[in-house]
């Protein structure tokens, strides 16, 4: 058992240093938003072809209906999302509009795919890969190691930790834990990669927000003033 924990730490730890090395070296040269952004997603799949998968063991452990796993990733997600409805409302207030200059097309398409892509290959690392990596471990520990280390991630990046307090982290954490129970339970990475999305739709939505009305609420001010 410690020394399963022992591989999946050290390939946490190279999946998180792999991140950090591309973000700072993918800069200031044509196209390297895009591939930076493709590349930080890199090495939370790469341990997925490196390391057998051991379908017998997921195959093997209980299974339980579909209401319960749409239950454990979605309920959960919700509740969060209601829990930091504060921080969010704003930006679903159209006025607020009036006064923010448009994104780009260009952020708004990296902002989509860095939010759309995290729920993917984070839910492939911190549920689907660890679970197979440490089979020898039970449920319980193994949600609490991996949701500790899926909070911790957030505060290392820079991104983030401006903005996460620490409830944002306490509430990550809770989250990471239901997402591997959704997992457990169904041995489908589809329900925790739900709840994640879900999770992240209102950022998905304030990205369109941003891209799109800041110049149409503005192109209707200037075309209603009098000549």
């Amino acid at each position: 058992m410690i020394l399963q924990l022992i591989y999946f730490l050290l390939i946490y730890s190279f999946v998180i240093y792999a991140s950090h090395l591309i973000k700072k070296f993918t800069r200031n040269f044509r196209a390297s938003s895009f591939i930076r952004t493709i590349l930080f997603f890199a090495p939370y799949v790469l341990p997925l072809f490196l390391f057998t998968i051991n379908n017998d063991y997921i195959e093997s452990a209980p299974q339980v209906s579909l209401l319960i796993g749409i239950s454990l990733a979605v309920i959960p997600s919700t509740i969060a999302l209601i829990l930091q409805l504060d921080s969010n409302k704003l930006f679903f207030q159209k006025d607020i509009y009036y006064f923010l200059k448009p994104i780009t097309l260009e952020h708004f398409l990296l902002v989509e795919a860095s939010l759309i892509g995290s729920a993917i290959v984070e839910e492939l690392f911190y549920r689907f890969f660890s679970y197979n990596l440490m089979s020898l471990w039970t449920h319980a520990p193994l949600a609490v190691i991996t949701s500790i280390l899926f909070s911790f991630s957030h505060y290392l990046q820079k991104e983030t930790r401006e903005t996460f307090t620490l409830r944002s982290y306490i509430i990550i954490f809770l989250l990471g834990c239901s997402w591997f129970y959704s997992f457990f339970y169904t041995h489908n990475i589809l329900f925790p990669i739900l709840g994640h999305f879900l999770y992240n739709l209102p950022n998905i939505i304030i990205a369109f927000f941003k891209l799109y009305l800041p110049a149409k609420l503005n192109s209707n001010v200037e075309g209603s003033d009098p000549k």
